[in-house]
């Protein structure tokens, strides 16, 4: 109708005129126009592209009597920068695409955020349901395509609760978006959903998704990804994650339908992944799986039979790893032979004690020359009283084997390398371990909401406090109880350990002789001075051990 009219600053509707549409392109490309005298008339709709590309145009302008939006009806308007949509009921793509919203507060009459809605609106910070009416935000199923594509000011949304699909590039290049928070009934997460968000670092699957679309993640700032089974994955789904260092499959007990495969390039040019497990029902690994991951040092293979393996699926640097009785058949094998497979890792310790952690069973034995590597759980403490605080022992129990995700302690020799293997048997954890492993970096805060506090090693040997810091990826902590003591006016306990060996001396060279007068000093294995000690164990007196039954 006035498509063009560059000119046109401000425009009066006849007062004949009558239609409950307003045209499609009416106002198109009329960038001067500020202002709009309606004169009686009352649209239902504006039709598509109506107002696209006036730089002047604001809300103020549209009347009240709409109801409908169509197809980028406001596309690239410069001066819309806040809308009322309380009596809108329907809307087409593309409403807003290219605007400078800050804020949006959805209707409960629109029930789906079209495709293309926000795209490019780069100022965009927030979007909430409109109060007063129920349901206008929670009761969003979907979110379009492109919906909020490159709402580049966007840093946390909060998803409607009854959503279910986030379809394709929804989020693509939102590109400071660091927490997505969303319900329990999202099915579906779409091609490139999260494609080139950078601030995105964590992102939990929850038993509800069913369809992960290629690229979802591509690109984004994933640190961590957890799987979940029962869940179609596209190809590239996560590919150049650089930040990526640990990948969960799921648990063969904890899936309804275990994940089977992992997808052409799932995992591509994830430069920072170190490690991968995967377990015993990955049946798939498909072409260029986890190519180009340079820091890929560790593949571990639970499986019992090689799995089909598509090519170029790992960097030939990577170390592929197995159960010692499936070695032969995966040497056999010739396009796992290509990677070397072997059954036994080495580990050189550059600490006399470490914490350790693994996401598979492992068998700590002596191999190609080398000892096994000492481990210790730590399943029960006691408390120890001196003249002037109170200390709690954590008694340390050697074990051979862990289960997955088991914390230890390790103790060896400074350089030495020691052995161990994957466990053919997962003998389960160990009953009320206080050694926590983690498999990513994890920050820990001093007291849990539990009360109970953390502890970490250090390199003095001793269990300290922590003070709300980071622990990295396939270390472990100690979680127990701070419990002190008024009457030494204590504010809380000094937490050590105990070996359960009667030659291990956890650290202490030297022990000063005490004068024959001082019967009833004695010493922990860590080092702790003792006041007639009532705890069996192994203990040293005038510099030599003794065993308290």
């Amino acid at each position: 109708m006035f498509e063009g009219c560059e000119s046109l600053t401000s425009f009066t509707f006849p007062s004949s005129y009558a239609s409950n549409n307003l045209p499609s392109f009416t106002f198109k490309n009329c960038t001067n126009l500020a202002t709009i005298n309606w004169n009686g008339y009352n649209p239902k709709r504006l039709n598509k592209n109506a107002f696209e590309n006036c730089d002047k145009i604001t809300w103020s302008q549209v009347p009240q009597s709409v109801e409908e939006l169509g197809d980028n009806c406001f596309y690239l308007c410069d001066a819309l920068t806040s809308v009322d949509l309380s009596k809108i009921k329907k809307m087409d793509t593309g409403v807003f695409w290219a605007t400078p919203l800050t804020s949006v507060e959805w209707p409960a009459a629109v029930t789906e955020i079209p495709a293309n809605t926000f795209w490019a609106c780069g100022k965009l910070t927030t979007i909430k349901g409109i109060p007063g009416q129920p349901g206008a935000w929670d009761n969003i199923t979907k979110i379009g395509e492109n919906a909020f594509n490159m709402c580049t000011a966007l840093t946390t949304i909060k998803l409607p609760a009854e959503l279910k699909t986030i379809d394709a590039q929804a989020f693509r290049s939102c590109d400071h978006l660091a927490t997505v928070d969303y319900g329990t009934k999202v099915e579906t997460i779409g091609d490139g959903a999260f494609w080139f968000t950078g601030a995105l670092k964590k992102f939990f699957f929850k038993g509800s998704v069913k369809t992960l679309g290629a690229h979802a993640f591509r690109e984004s700032g994933l640190t961590c990804v957890h799987l979940k089974g029962d869940m179609t994955i596209g190809k590239e789904a996560f590919m150049k994650c650089a930040s990526l260092k640990y990948v969960e499959f799921p648990a063969t007990s904890s899936a309804t339908q275990p994940l089977t495969y992992v997808a052409e390039g799932m995992f591509a040019d994830c430069t920072s992944l170190p490690f991968i497990t995967l377990p015993s029902t990955v049946t798939e690994i498909k072409t260029k799986a986890f190519d180009g991951c340079s820091s890929l040092k560790y593949v571990n293979i639970l499986a019992a039979s090689p799995a089909t393996l598509g090519a170029n699926a790992f960097p030939t640097t990577a170390g592929v790893y197995v159960k010692p009785s499936k070695l032969s058949a995966y040497q056999a094998n010739a396009a796992w032979n290509v990677y070397s497979p072997k059954d036994t890792y080495e580990q050189t310790l550059a600490t006399k004690y470490a914490s350790f952690d693994h996401d598979f069973p492992v068998s700590f034995v002596a191999k190609n020359g080398h000892e096994a590597l000492e481990a210790y759980v730590g399943p029960s403490t006691y408390r120890v009283t001196q003249p002037t605080k109170i200390q709690k022992i954590l008694k340390m129990i050697k074990v051979t084997s862990t289960a997955a995700n088991e914390g230890v302690l390790l103790k060896g020799e400074v350089g030495r390398t020691y052995t161990y293997q994957i466990a053919e048997v997962d003998p389960g954890l160990y009953t009320g371990n206080r050694i926590i492993g983690v498999r990513e970096d994890t920050t820990l805060v001093q007291t849990e909401t539990d009360g109970k506090s953390n502890w970490v090693l250090q390199p003095d040997y001793k269990l300290h406090l922590v003070s709300n810091g980071t622990i990295k990826s396939g270390r472990a902590y100690v979680h127990e109880t701070n419990d002190g003591d008024t009457s030494f006016g204590a504010k809380g306990i000094y937490l050590s350990f105990a070996l359960n060996e009667e030659n291990n001396t956890t650290g202490i060279d030297k022990v000063e002789n005490k004068k024959d007068d001082e019967e009833n000093i004695y010493y922990t294995l860590s080092g702790v001075r003792v006041i007639n000690p009532t705890e069996k164990g192994v203990y040293i007196k005038n510099g030599k051990k003794v065993i308290i039954r």
